[in-house]
């Protein structure tokens, strides 16, 4: 009998027939999606600097973040409502003005500047999340699997760079700004170029309006359980984007900019496993790739934790980012298959459990490392791994 996971799988795992064309439209939603994750991965790059600039507390540097989480509880709540009222493609255009405008205030560098700018792209980034998805799956019908896998690849691609660049402009002596905020400043201003030109070839042409999505089959399980995993599995992911650079400062004694670098560790682990592990889910199904990949996860995280030096800390943070890399996509799919006529709402629900995720879990190891330290803090992001193996063994011990 085939789990309700399972099925969820083969969407990602059956490539329909055709030939897979990347049309210039496609190549702008890839290039806009690596900007997303450029954006949301290069925030947590420059916390620490942030943090030793303007002189915060862990709680406070801690509130940057929270700007991303509570954008994605709001997109969660009227995402879906929002786009039938403004369309997509405008819907875009507007949050990437606000992402664009959000990092050109946040490079004056001052506490105000910084958490207005944090705000723009925190809520755009949060945005973009309910809009990207369905409109690739429109352009893409019968290839959206692929599609959406190319475009998480080139996210993650991007994502990898900005802790890079972030580390290289502190050890140039040029500041965090021309690392993070400048760069996508001008890639937020070189996208909307790009929509303005797409909508004006496609007006000049007379084009049909594409497709919302392609006919979908009836949900297989409640959109619950894949929810609540996908909060568990979010919270793990930011608990290290957000505070591995401080921890690795901390805990092993390195400058800033080595910090930084090492941090990204987790991130190329992550950007090599969502390169690499597409195929697993279709090889082995949901539940066990989900497993593997969580004990994986935990290996990494364990390790992390016990590290005796920072060449230590940044393999284990490489294992820690492939065994995390394949959860947030796994529980996605889930998500949406649970809920294939309205993927709209899906993907709103996807924020929802991200920005729920990155809501609370993040800040509250940020306020226990205040008060017991960011050692016996960090223990949260295994606590919640060991959480999440029991619940994808749970259901396998009952059959």
């Amino acid at each position: 009998m085939v789990s309700p996971e399972e099925a969820a799988a083969r969407p990602a795992a059956i490539e329909p027939a055709g030939t897979f064309h990347r049309d210039g439209s496609t190549w702008l939603i890839y290039l806009i999606w690596a900007a997303l994750g450029f954006a949301v991965n290069g925030l947590g790059s420059v916390l620490l600097p942030l943090k030793e600039q303007l002189g915060l507390t862990t709680v406070q540097t801690s509130l940057y973040s929270a700007f991303f989480a509570i954008g994605l509880v709001l997109t969660g709540l009227v995402g879906h409502r929002l786009v039938e009222r403004v369309g997509r493609r405008r819907l875009l255009m507007i949050v990437l003005a606000l992402v664009g405008a959000g990092a050109l205030v946040m490079t004056l560098g001052t506490v105000v500047t910084t958490f207005v700018g944090a705000a723009g792209i925190g809520f755009g980034a949060a945005l973009m999340i309910q809009v990207l998805p369905v409109e690739l799956v429109g352009l893409q019908p019968a290839h959206a699997p692929r599609a959406l896998s190319e475009a998480n690849s080139l996210s993650s691609i991007a994502g990898i760079i900005a802790p890079f660049g972030v580390a290289w402009a502190l050890s140039a002596g040029l500041g965090w700004a021309f690392g993070y905020s400048i760069p996508l400043a001008v890639a937020a201003g070189l996208s909307m170029i790009g929509l303005f030109v797409a909508r004006q070839r496609a007006a000049a042409q007379d084009n049909p309006t594409v497709p919302d999505a392609p006919t979908a089959a009836a949900p297989v399980e409640s959109p619950w359980r894949p929810w609540i995993e996908m909060v568990g599995s979010v919270a793990v992911e930011f608990c290290f984007v957000l505070w591995s650079a401080t921890a690795v400062a901390s805990w092993h004694r390195v400058d800033t900019s080595l910090a930084t670098l090492i941090a990204g560790c987790f991130l190329v682990g992550m950007g090599v496993g969502r390169f690499v592990g597409a195929p697993l889910a279709g090889r082995f199904g949901v539940r066990n790739t989900t497993i593997g990949c969580l004990l994986l996860a935990l290996v990494g995280s364990l390790a992390f934790w016990f590290a005796g030096n920072h060449w230590i800390a940044a393999g284990a943070l490489l294992i820690g980012g492939l065994g995390v890399s394949l959860l947030y996509p796994l529980t996605l799919s889930r998500l949406l298959a649970a809920d294939p006529l309205d993927t709209d709402r899906a993907t709103s629900r996807s924020a929802l459990a991200s920005g729920v995720a990155i809501l609370s879990v993040p800040p509250l190891l940020a306020g226990l490392a205040d008060l017991i330290g960011l050692h016996l803090a960090f223990l949260v992001a295994p606590g919640i791994l060991v959480a999440l193996i029991g619940r994808n063994l749970w259901p396998r011990a009952k059959r």
